[in-house]
């Protein structure tokens, strides 16, 4: 393709669906540093920035403009502007994993790293290993995060998946993140306990012993009436486990008990299956 040198050519190329990807690639150098078509290059396709010239590769506006449209057009912003708060933020709030285009500086930005963190389209939490190792490290802002994004416990230090408050912290808004705390904290009852209160599911990463324990069955039942069919035969012929799966459930979960218990008078009426 022939290098677009006029303006209004370069205008048009920007707004054609099928080109405004690489429109500024083909534009002269003049127009990779005029303003007015990098801005509206990069406001249909955040990583135009790469083509721009250095001196808008430092125009805050133009780089805020991009990171909006793509985060990870921060990859191409200047050394000054990937030190700028405004335009991290601004790309770690559209994906958190911007975080690795970021400054040092702002990697230990505990405001920055946590908002990242927090990325609700985020597919895991390895962006907290883009973090400084002074945050990473930093128990107080540890505990922050396992209390909002609990399953970043996968990411965490040997040291804090051992660490019985911020494991906990973690268990109690997330029971599953019970699957990356260490060996020694899956045999702690209280761990597992809050951790089953929360979410039934977080028995299959419980120690063994734990499976077989009467209250912390009970506590799975709780939460989860199905997973009734999942315990063995000695607590599906339970009175009380079979009664709290029931109570949550009705009839539906009846038909896990024991045959005994299916044809148990009273549990049948709790159940609603009997007048």
């Amino acid at each position: 393709m022939k290098t677009i040198t006029d303006k209004n050519e370069a205008l048009e190329s920007i707004s054609d669906t099928e080109n405004y990807g690489n429109a500024l690639l083909y534009c002269s150098e003049e127009l990779r540093n005029d303003r007015e078509v990098v801005l509206a290059a990069v406001r249909r396709h955040g990583q135009a920035l790469e083509d721009a010239s250095e001196e808008l590769k430092n125009d805050r506006e133009v780089v805020l403009e991009a990171v909006k449209e793509d985060a990870q057009s921060l990859q191409f912003a200047s050394d000054e502007l990937k030190n700028n708060r405004e335009v991290v933020l601004e790309a770690v709030l559209q994906k958190g994993w911007a975080l690795t285009f970021a400054s040092d500086e702002l990697k230990n930005d505990r405001e920055v790293v946590f908002v990242a963190l927090v990325d609700e389209n985020a597919e895991d939490y390895r962006v907290i290993l883009d973090a400084s190792i002074k945050l990473q490290n930093d128990r107080k802002f540890i505990l922050m995060v396992a209390n909002r994004v609990p399953r970043a416990l996968e990411y965490f230090s040997e040291e804090f998946r051992n660490d019985r408050e911020v494991v906990l912290q973690a268990v109690k808004q997330d029971g599953r993140a019970l699957e990356f705390a260490s060996e020694e904290l899956k045999n702690d009852r209280e761990v597992v306990l809050q951790a089953v209160k929360k979410d039934s599911r977080a028995m299959e990463f419980a120690a063994n012993e734990f499976k077989n324990e009467r209250e912390v069955v009970l506590q799975a039942v709780k939460h989860n009436p199905l997973y009734l069919a999942s315990v063995s035969d000695e607590f599906k012929n339970d009175r009380e486990v079979v009664v709290q799966a029931v109570k949550q459930l009705q009839g539906y979960a009846l038909q896990y008990a024991s045959k005994e218990l299916q044809n148990d008078s009273e549990i049948r009426q709790i159940a609603g299956l009997d007048e």
